[in-house]
């Protein structure tokens, strides 16, 4: 028998807003309550409030990013979920994403404009690109992306001299692609 909720989401509701949306676009979009991709196995934090409320815990295999105000507890909830799944045998990674861009930092919008980020307004479309959407050692592929946030603030900027004589500025929380080169080989 199907489920009657899939991620809370209740199973006729979903199927109600199929059809409006199959109409609407005048599409056709297929919704099988009994695909396996649509209920992930959850990863439990132990506080039952948490868990229920996300229906079955935290979805394995997914990007979960936490929202809020500064000293809201968002790294603290990270954290007991990194334990919650390494207690159950799994891996995650924790990336501190906020904070990382400075001013006139232009990001690429997906009407392909290059807005600086102090510009861009929460739900802008822009692209990004996931590294390895099919598991390791596969090419990247350019995503749509939309904005979730987007709040000034302060902190020091580091300012990176290139071999070419090209300067970069950032925060210390700034991610960068690079390719792995061991140290031994490093020329400096």
């Amino acid at each position: 028998m199907p489920p009657q909720t899939i991620n809370g989401e209740n199973v006729q509701s979903l199927k109600s807003w199929m059809a409006g949306w199959n109409k609407k676009t005048k599409a056709k979009v297929v919704f099988d309550p009994d695909d396996k991709i649509l209920i992930p196995e959850g990863i439990h934090l132990g506080i039952p409030a948490v868990d229920n409320m996300l229906g079955d815990g935290f979805p394995r295999g997914r990007t979960t990013i936490f929202l809020g105000e500064a000293s809201s507890g968002k790294t603290l909830l990270a954290q007991l979920l990194i334990a919650a799944a390494q207690r159950e045998g799994g891996t995650c990674m924790f990336f501190d994403i906020e904070r990382c861009l400075t001013a006139g930092h232009k990001i690429l919008t997906t009407d392909l404009r290059w807005i600086p980020v102090e510009n861009l307004s929460e739900g802008d479309s822009i692209i990004g690109f996931e590294e390895y959407p099919n598991g390791r050692n596969r090419q990247r592929e350019w995503r749509q992306g939309k904005v979730l946030s987007n709040r000034p603030f302060e902190t020091s900027v580091w300012k990176i001299y290139l071999k070419d004589g090209t300067t970069l500025e950032c925060t210390g929380n700034h991610k960068w692609l690079t390719y792995y080169k061991p140290a031994s080989t490093s020329s400096g």
